[in-house]
């Protein structure tokens, strides 16, 4: 933020030949810079918004086609008289 408009748009300039596709930078008025990280240009993998179920999509695309067949348990009981003592009946 400056009141030299001259600069700000200087400083434009230098962030997008510095940084190039890696960062956004506009002036989002005269007088100031917004810059912010492009994370998609490096991101293996770029999903949809949240409001767009993104994070579901994800879940369903990435982790779950590499998780176990097998359903997960959910409780177990507590341990019996044979699991205390080895499995051994006495």
């Amino acid at each position: 933020m400056s009141d030299d408009l001259d600069a700000v748009a200087r400083a434009t300039s230098a962030v997008h030949a510095r940084f190039g596709g890696y960062v956004a930078a506009s002036r989002s008025q005269p007088y100031y810079l917004d810059v912010s990280l492009e994370v998609q240009c490096a991101a293996r993998r770029v999903i949809a918004s949240n409001a767009d179920e993104g994070f579901a999509s994800a879940v369903e695309r990435f982790i779950l086609p590499h998780s176990s067949k097998e359903p997960v348990q959910g409780t177990h009981s507590p341990p019996g008289p044979a699991s205390r003592n080895g499995g051994l009946s006495r």
